[in-house]
C-alpha cells in the first residue's frame, strides 16, 4: 500500500541500523502482497524478515458483516499462496501477522454462554490455520479483546477476559508447531 519511494525509505533506513531488528511488520491489505512485491523485497537483501500484518478482525460471518469485510477468503487465499509458494520456492521467511477481534457476540448473543463462546474462538483461528496457513509461512496471531466503538452496540469485553485466556491457552500450541 505504501508509494515505492516510501517503502524504501522506510526499509532502507530501517536496514542501516545496527543491530538490526529480527522482523519489521508492514501493515498491508492481501491484493498488495504480490509475487512481484515478495521478489522486490527480496532483492533488496535486507537484515531483518518482513511480516506483513493482516487485519482479518472475524471469519464468522457476524464477524465479516460488523467489519464490512464480507468477501475476504479470496484475498485470503491469494495472499498465503503467493507468500508460502515465494517461501518455498526461494527459502525465504515471509511471514503473515493476522490480527482478530474477540467479541463473544461473533458466536452467541448471551454473553453468559461461555464454552460457546470460547470453543468458536478456537475453531474460528484454528478453522483459520487449517484453511490459509501453509507450511512455509511463519504465522503470528495478534489477539485484540473488542474495546467499545460508538457506531457499534456491543460492550467491551473485559468481563469475558477469563474466557480468552482459556481459549489462548489452547491456540498458543498450535501457532507454535506451525513455526517450528
Amino acid at each position: 500500500e505504501l508509494s515505492r519511494e516510501n517503502l524504501d525509505l522506510l526499509l532502507d533506513t530501517i536496514n542501516q541500523l545496527a543491530p538490526p531488528p529480527t522482523f519489521v511488520s508492514i501493515n498491508s491489505r492481501g491484493i498488495f502482497v504480490t509475487p512481484e512485491l515478495l521478489t522486490y523485497l527480496d532483492s533488496k537483501k535486507l537484515a531483518y524478515t518482513i511480516q506483513f500484518i493482516l487485519g482479518v478482525e472475524s471469519l464468522t460471518t457476524r464477524g465479516r458483516e460488523i467489519f464490512g469485510k464480507r468477501n475476504m477468503h479470496k484475498e485470503l487465499e491469494d495472499m498465503f499462496a503467493h507468500v508460502d509458494g515465494f517461501n518455498q520456492k526461494n527459502n525465504r521467511a515471509f511471514g503473515i501477522d493476522a490480527g482478530f477481534v474477540f467479541l463473544p457476540e461473533f458466536f452467541t448473543d448471551d454473553r453468559s454462554e461461555h464454552s460457546t463462546i470460547k470453543q468458536g474462538f478456537i475453531d474460528e483461528i484454528k478453522g483459520f490455520i487449517d484453511r490459509y496457513v501453509g507450511k512455509n509461512t511463519p504465522i503470528r496471531i495478534n489477539i485484540h479483546p473488542f474495546y467499545q466503538i460508538p457506531e457499534l452496540p456491543y460492550e467491551s469485553t473485559a468481563g469475558q477476559f477469563d474466557i480468552l485466556m482459556e481459549a489462548l491457552v489452547e491456540i498458543q500450541p498450535l501457532i507454535h508447531a506451525i513455526n517450528e
